[in-house]
């Protein structure tokens, strides 16, 4: 392909991703309403998010800034604007549409398996009922992409602020970066990020107590109710990233230290889904760098998966996202 055709076929993909990112948070804005999940504490946040980051200041500065105020200041600015509703629809559309982008952007190779990777439920819920980690995720995986370091650094380092999650996000990827330096091999690294997972799976209802943040009130901290098909799933795809080798395992040292988080923590609490869900973007991506029956059988178990789950939604109200 001559330069000129590869410029304009580079136009034509960057306009493609461009106008589906457009649609994607378009439709995803217009679906949330009084019956999904979590929607009229949106609207609250809408409403009231300056008098409760006030509330927070005014009880700790720590507490303040370990209760998301960027989330709280965010709703607080659109407020000055919109309505309620018109706030919750402008951030879904912003953050959906965002995200779609930049992932979408990654690979013309890949666009097909990107665009159904959009859909799985646990990465569309983030931007249907759980908006303010959706908001977080694509915040955090805009620096992800960045290629001007301090910017990158930057968008990364404010998504705690958007969603806790990010916190624990943010420390695997400084721990990976330090084990690389440490020259820790990958069975090293393996139980240094299990044994963090099982460290903090133990401990974080407690350090949510202590700093006084909102997960303290809003989750048991246990881990009832687990079927185990979760570890299951992602324990194979965590030994077929194995089988690529070391030079995969240390590429993607970040990534697999995702999974061996989550897999250490599973039987101990249930809150860690969440922090693995913000992680899930950048964990997609690099399955899709696997290479041949590896990274298939990978994409295989992922779409028997999601086609699992879909047609357990198809007889639930709003297909799972909302209340009966």
């Amino acid at each position: 392909m001559n330069d000129a055709k590869r410029v304009s076929a580079e136009k034509s993909f960057r306009a493609f991703t461009f106008v589906i990112s457009l649609l994607y948070g378009a439709v995803l804005c217009s679906l949330p309403n009084e019956n999904f999940f979590d929607h009229a504490n949106y609207l609250i946040f809408a409403e009231n998010a300056w008098d409760q980051l006030v509330a927070f200041w005014t009880i700790s500065p720590v507490i303040a800034i370990v209760n998301e105020p960027i989330w709280l200041l965010l709703n607080s600015a659109l407020a000055l604007l919109l309505e309620p509703d018109a706030v919750v629809r402008v951030i879904i559309f912003s953050s959906a549409s965002t995200f779609a982008l930049r992932m979408t952007r990654c690979s013309s190779k890949w666009i097909a398996v990107v665009l159904l990777m959009l859909f799985m439920p646990m990465v569309v819920k983030n931007f249907l009922i759980h908006i303010r980690q959706g908001t977080a995720i694509a915040i955090f995986m805009w620096g992800w992409f960045c290629p001007r370091p301090k910017v990158r650094w930057a968008l990364m380092a404010i998504s705690p602020f958007v969603h806790t999650s990010f916190a624990f996000i943010l420390l695997l990827l400084a721990l990976a970066k330090i084990a690389l330096r440490l020259r820790l091999g990958p069975t090293l690294r393996g139980f240094l990020f299990g044994g963090i997972g099982v460290s903090i799976g133990l401990g974080l209802g407690w350090l949510a107590a202590v700093v006084g943040a909102r997960q303290a009130e809003e989750y048991t901290f246990g881990a009832s109710g687990i079927s185990g098909l979760g570890f299951l799933i992602w324990a194979v795809i965590f030994m077929l990233m194995c089988l690529e080798g070391r030079r995969f395992l240390k590429k993607h040292s970040f990534e697999s230290a995702i999974i061996m988080f989550y897999l250490g923590t599973y039987f101990f609490v249930e809150v860690t889904a969440r922090i693995f869900e913000s992680g899930i973007p950048v964990v997609l991506l690099a399955i899709l760098q696997m290479r041949g029956w590896k990274r298939n059988t990978s994409l295989l178990v992922l779409g028997a998966v999601t086609l699992l789950q879909w047609s357990g939604r198809l007889s639930e109200p709003m297909l799972g996202f909302g209340i009966a």
